[in-house]
């Protein structure tokens, strides 16, 4: 008679060959003599299955842990393994509450709300003009050419008629010009949004916004001077800006943050002075001499927003 082992084999080998070829035997007297014997060894077929299942992934594991596979592209094995956390990779603001960023620039969007416009501009529009002029802010250009820089890319080929509207948008206070816009949209005169309103008004709002947006980050300060504020919203709260001016020409920036963040005033891209909370609170940085400075205000690891301060004589 065979052994166990020799019958758990042969049971075995049926079951693998199953889905195939049809089990090799010596016979019809010798397959019905060996599945008895099976059946009194081992019990019935499906029994033995699950064990030479779990025998199997065992026998796997074991393998895989002691030779683990490669990737394709590579020729030796590697360690993917998270590093642990020092102090240097810890985030600056870990002790805070994480504000999920909302998009390039898009946290500082909801100051851009509240423009003097007649009619509301479309949020991803205003972005794109606050991304332009953040990128326009110490530009060498004068101040016509800048407001058409900024809006150009939303009408392709009218750099003609974006010159003379832009013309017309610094030839009337921001204020005057916004109220008597306002005034024809109240009237019907004006369309009641930017979506059904015609090009040429289209290109006289976005060149308005774009004027009030560069104004706004732009903070020029005279030493002994008033000092100078900003407020900006966001959805923490407000940042609140004062820049000021000794009579000696020393620079002052002092910041109210709504949250934890940050402060840098860079000179020719060249930082002179930074400050840092993990609260919400006042921040203070500080330079000397005349010149024109960028303040770099980091809020939560969003996007930096920046301002252009200038010191004049």
């Amino acid at each position: 008679m065979n052994s166990d082992s020799e019958v758990l084999r042969d049971g075995l080998m049926a079951w693998l060959f199953q889905e195939g070829s049809p089990p090799l035997t010596d016979g019809p007297s010798a397959d019905r003599g060996r599945n008895q014997r099976l059946r009194q060894t081992w019990g019935e077929l499906p029994a033995v299955q699950d064990r030479f299942q779990a025998i199997l992934k065992r026998r796997l594991y074991a393998e895989i842990e002691r030779n683990p596979p490669l990737f394709p592209w590579e020729t030796e094995l590697s360690d993917y393994t998270t590093p642990e956390c020092n102090a240097e990779s810890v985030p600056k603001y870990a002790d805070q509450p994480e504000v999920a960023p909302v998009g390039v620039l898009g946290f500082w969007s909801a100051q851009l709300d509240l423009l003097e416009l007649p009619v509301p501009l479309p949020s991803d529009l205003l972005s794109t003009l606050l991304s332009k002029a953040q990128a326009l802010l110490h530009s060498s250009l004068r101040e016509g050419a800048r407001l058409v820089r900024c809006v150009e890319d939303l009408f392709p080929d009218q750099g003609g008629q974006l010159n003379q509207i832009a013309g017309l948008v610094l030839s009337s206070p921001t204020r005057s010009l916004s109220a008597t816009l306002a005034e024809e949209a109240a009237n019907g005169e004006f369309p009641g949004s930017y979506e059904q309103a015609q090009p040429q008004q289209q290109m006289a709002l976005s060149l308005l916004a774009a004027r009030q947006i560069l104004s706004s980050l732009t903070v020029s300060v005279r030493p002994g001077g008033p000092t100078v504020k900003r407020l900006w919203q966001t959805p923490t709260g407000a940042l609140q800006l004062s820049v000021s001016s000794s009579e000696a020409g020393s620079l002052q920036v002092n910041a109210q943050l709504p949250c934890a963040g940050a402060l840098s005033l860079l000179e020719q891209a060249e930082e002179v002075d930074s400050a840092q909370r993990s609260r919400p609170g006042l921040l203070t940085v500080a330079a000397a001499g005349l010149g024109r400075w960028t303040l770099r205000v980091e809020l939560q690891g969003q996007e930096p927003l920046t301002f252009a301060l200038q010191l004049e004589d």
